[in-house]
């Protein structure tokens, strides 16, 4: 279960998040409670992790915008 949650933290591109949660979720069912809580942790901090790069992106993209519309 360790390599499961280390494999969805060092995610780098949407398919290898994909990969890993789907992993994870997989490996849900079978988990003990303890495990259960560990995997929803990860997911949680992997998804907070992405909902911050795709904020820092979406800035970036507007200053791109205005920077050409000037």
């Amino acid at each position: 279960m360790k390599n499961l949650i280390k494999k969805l933290k060092e995610a780098t591109t949407i398919g290898k998040y994909d990969i890993a949660s789907k992993a994870c979720l997989d490996y849900f069912a079978v988990a003990t409670e303890e495990e259960r809580q560990d995997i929803k942790q990860a997911m949680r901090q992997k998804a907070d992790e992405i909902m911050l790069g795709a904020v820092e992106t979406r800035q970036k993209a507007a200053k791109l915008i205005s920077e050409f519309e000037d």
